[in-house]
This record gives structure tokens, sequence and C-alpha cells, in this order.
């Protein structure tokens, strides 16, 4: 059984700080993206992403994000989960395509 500090070091899909990518490490990278969950962070709107690199289907990883284009996006296309994308950094914004 997992003392309470190790549950409350896990997210909602079971996974670790060790599993969580910067989202900055995954740009111009292709993923498969499965779930997300939008989280308020010290006030601000965020997107926990599940998601696994295209070559290791199922090793999940997260990432958070708060990128206003990438959570209306993942609202928009939550229908479609799972589906393949890859991070792009657009001027001043990130988004996936």
């Amino acid at each position: 059984m997992q003392t309470l500090k190790e549950k409350r070091k896990q997210d909602f899909w079971g996974l670790t700080d060790k599993d969580r990518v910067s989202v900055m490490k995954l740009i111009d990278h292709a993923i498969c993206i499965y779930d997300f969950k939008t989280i308020t962070i010290r006030g601000e709107q965020k997107v926990v992403v599940k998601f696994s690199f295209e070559e290791t289907d199922k090793d999940f990883h997260t990432f958070i994000s708060g990128s206003e284009v990438i959570m209306d996006r993942l609202e928009r296309d939550k229908a479609d989960l799972p589906f393949a994308a890859t991070i792009r950094q657009k001027k001043k914004y990130l988004c996936y395509e």
C-alpha cells in the first residue's frame, strides 16, 4: 500500500513527477495525446496532458502547459482522443498540429 505522501506525488493517471516532461522539450516532436485535465496552479488555468512518444506507444508521460491555444484546441478536439500531434512554437505561443 502507498503512503499518503506517495499518493499525492501521483497525478490523475497514476503517473509521477518522473513521468513529467517539459513542454519546451517536446517542440517539433511527434507525440500521441491520450487525455487532458484543466487545473488551476497558483491562480492560473493550466492543462495537464497525458501523452506518449509515437515510438513508445504505451509508455505514458505528462506535460503541463498554460498555453490558451493548446487548452482551447484540446477542448475542441477531445472527441477525437487519442490522436497524433506535433507541438509547435509559433511566435509567442505554443500549439499542436
